[in-house]
C-alpha cells in the first residue's frame, strides 16, 4: 500500500509543480548559482534558454544598462544606425551638395584670422615684406625646410613681391589679390626668376587702372634685365562691375630687357585681357612658352610697343565680343617662328594689327584671319589643315 502510494505522489508531481498561471511568484524563483555547468534543466534561476528570442524589448532595459564591454566587437552594424546627424557629408541634417551653393559677402581682409587659416599647417610657410608672415625673406624661408622630400611636400607662399638689381627668386608661389602686383623687378642690374608660380585672383579695383601680375621694369627708367625660366603667371580675375579696364600678365617698362623661356601665362576673367605687354623702349624674347588670353570683351596674346621675338610658343586669345587679337602691335617690331598661333572666338579675328608697326610670322601655325595695317611679313605658314596661309 505505502509503495503504492509513493508511486502515485512522484507521479502527480511535475503536475502539481506546474500549477494555473500566476501561481510562480518572484521570491519562489532562487538565484542564479552562476558556475558552470548549468542549462534550462540544472541549477537555479532563469537560464537564457528560458528566454524566447525577442522577448526581452527596449522598455524591459533600463537607461545605460547596455555598457561597452557587453557588446562585441562589430556587433552593432551600420545598417543599425541611423545616420541623420552622423554622416560628415551632412550638417544639420542638410547635405553637402545643399551647402555647395552658399556664399558670404566678405572679402578676405575682413576674415579676422585670416593668414593663419591660409596656412592652416606648419608645411606652408608664408614671406611677406610688411612682417605679417612667418618670414620676411624667400631665402630665409628655403632655408628652413630641412626635412622636405617628394612624400613631405612644402609650399612657400610669398606675398606681392619685388627683385631688386641683380636679386634672384625660386621655387616659390606669389599670389596677388586685386589690384595688387604679384611680383616686381626692378632696379639696376640682373634678376632671375625660376620655377616661380604667380597666381591673381579676386575682383580688381573699382575706377582704379587694372591690376599687372608680373612687371620688369620701374618708373625711374633703369636699366633691369630679367630672365624668367619656368614660372608661371595664372590670373583668374572678377571685373568690377561696367569695368572696361584692361588687365595685364607681364609688363616690361623702359628700358627693360626679359628674356621668358618655358614659361606658362594665363590671364582670364578681365573684360579687356592681355597676356604679354612689351612697352616702348623695351626688348623681350619668349621661347617654347604659352601665352593665353580670354576675356569678356577684348583679348590680346602679344601686345608690342617695342621689340619682342618669339620662338616655338604657343599663343592664343579668345572673346566672343570684340575681337581677339593674337599680336596687337602699336609702334613695335615683333617676329614670331615655328610657333602656334590662334584667333578664337568672336569676329573679327586677327592675328596683327600693326599700326606704324612691322610684324613678320615665319613657319607657323596660324588659326583666324591674318591683316595689317603697317608692315607684315608672312613666310611659309600655314592652319589647321596645313593650307597655305597668307598675309592680307
Amino acid at each position: 500500500m505505502r509503495a503504492a502510494m509513493a508511486a502515485t505522489a512522484i507521479a502527480i508531481a511535475p503536475a502539481a509543480l506546474a500549477g494555473p498561471s500566476g501561481n510562480v511568484l518572484s521570491n519562489n524563483l532562487k538565484d542564479a548559482d552562476n558556475t558552470t555547468g548549468q542549462d534550462s534543466t540544472r541549477g537555479s534561476g532563469v537560464k537564457t534558454p528560458h528566454l524566447q528570442n525577442g522577448a526581452v524589448t527596449a522598455a524591459k532595459l533600463a537607461p545605460a544598462s547596455v555598457g561597452t564591454s557587453t557588446l562585441q566587437d562589430g556587433a552593432v552594424t551600420a545598417a543599425k544606425i541611423n545616420r541623420t546627424g552622423l554622416d560628415a557629408d551632412t550638417l544639420d541634417g542638410y547635405h553637402v551638395d545643399a551647402l555647395a551653393a552658399a556664399q558670404h559677402g566678405h572679402v578676405l581682409s575682413d576674415v579676422l584670422g585670416s593668414e593663419a587659416l591660409a596656412r592652416r599647417s606648419p608645411h606652408v610657410l608664408v614671406v611677406s615684406a610688411d612682417g605679417s608672415g612667418d618670414f620676411t625673406d624667400p631665402a630665409a624661408a628655403l632655408a628652413s625646410i630641412t626635412n622636405a622630400s617628394a612624400s613631405n611636400p612644402y609650399l612657400v607662399k610669398v606675398q606681392p613681391f619685388a627683385v631688386a638689381g641683380d636679386g634672384e627668386i625660386r621655387r616659390v608661389t606669389l599670389e596677388a589679390v586685386g589690384s595688387l602686383v604679384g611680383l616686381n623687378v626692378a632696379g639696376e642690374g640682373t634678376a632671375r626668376v625660376s620655377h616661380v608660380t604667380v597666381r591673381a585672383t579676386g575682383t580688381y579695383g573699382g575706377t582704379q587702372a587694372g591690376p599687372t601680375v608680373v612687371v620688369i621694369g620701374d618708373p625711374w627708367s633703369r636699366p633691369t634685365t630679367a630672365f624668367l625660366e619656368h614660372v608661371t603667371v595664372e590670373a583668374n580675375l572678377t571685373p568690377p562691375a561696367g569695368s572696361a579696364q584692361a588687365v595685364y600678365g607681364v609688363v616690361t617698362m623702359s628700358p627693360a630687357k626679359a628674356v621668358l623661356r618655358d614659361c606658362d601665362v594665363t590671364f582670364a576673367g578681365a573684360t579687356h585681357a592681355t597676356a604679354l605687354q612689351s612697352g616702348p623702349g623695351t626688348e623681350v624674347e619668349v621661347w617654347s612658352s604659352r601665352l593665353a588670353a580670354a576675356g569678356s570683351y577684348w583679348a590680346v596674346a602679344i601686345t608690342a610697343s617695342g621689340v619682342t621675338r618669339v620662338r616655338n610658343c604657343t599663343l592664343s586669345a579668345q572673346t566672343d565680343n570684340l575681337g581677339s587679337y593674337v599680336i596687337l602691335a602699336n609702334g613695335g617690331s615683333v617676329i614670331v617662328s615655328q610657333s602656334e598661333l590662334a584667333a578664337l572666338g568672336a569676329t573679327p579675328n586677327k592675328l596683327a594689327v600693326s599700326a606704324g608697326s612691322d610684324v613678320s610670322v615665319a613657319y607657323s601655325k596660324v588659326l583666324g584671319t591674318v591683316r595689317s595695317t603697317g608692315t607684315m611679313r608672312c613666310l611659309g605658314n600655314y592652319d589647321d589643315q596645313l593650307a597655305p596661309v597668307t598675309c592680307q
